[in-house]
């Protein structure tokens, strides 16, 4: 019986997109071949028929190579998902992943950012690096589209806005943000800045 990956390969290929096998252990994906990120049709091709025929779970790589960026919402729940998709304009295909969703847009030379908003904030933007898609089938279960069709890949919109990173302050707290001999020098003066506002807040004057 063949894999999903050997079965959904030619599926991806003709529409441009090579695919490769992927081993998902527990939470982490790693592709089975080296040099993964320079596979061609003609090499997926032989892969899926020759190689990894009983394989899985797949991947391909976000960018030129197929055209494709990711909005990746790293969490579950409709609220999130339409937060994504309010930030980054409406898409034909969406796939629920084993965490959360992936957004699929045109290629338009996005970079892949990694928590850009904060690390309270479960969004990635994938132009770059490898994708698990669907109907690869992980130990947590299985990708699925639930919205669009393969079809809609050759017909994807550009992503509308991308996202920047939020100011560090947010992701880290003092003890990180700051070490070595300034510390306490640096936390001294941001301690007396929250003292001063709170001051002022209930109409203290510091001048």
């Amino acid at each position: 019986m063949r894999g999903l990956f050997s079965h959904w390969q030619p599926t991806y290929a003709v529409r441009g997109i090579p695919t490769f096998p992927v081993e998902i252990v527990d939470g982490r994906k790693k592709p089975r071949v080296r040099g993964y990120a320079k596979v061609g049709i003609p090499y997926s091709t032989m892969l899926a028929a020759v190689d990894f025929q009983d394989c899985h779970s797949f991947g391909f790589m976000c960018g030129r190579k197929s055209n494709i960026t990711v909005g990746d919402v790293d969490a579950a729940g409709d609220e999130l998902l339409y937060a994504g998709l309010e930030m980054w304009g409406d898409t034909p295909f969406i796939v629920r992943t084993a965490s959360g969703y992936h957004c699929y847009y045109r290629n338009g030379g996005e970079r892949r950012q990694i928590r850009p908003l904060g690390m309270h904030k479960p969004y990635d933007v994938l132009g770059d690096g490898f994708v698990v898609p669907a109907p690869s089938l992980g130990p947590r279960g299985q990708y699925q589209i639930i919205r669009g069709s393969v079809d809609d890949l050759e017909h994807l919109p550009p992503m509308r806005q991308l996202v920047t990173r939020a100011p560090q302050t947010v992701d880290k707290p003092w003890d990180q943000m700051v070490s070595g001999d300034g510390r306490n020098h640096h936390l001294w003066y941001f301690l007396m800045g929250q003292a001063q506002a709170d001051m002022l807040s209930v109409g203290i004057d510091v001048g």
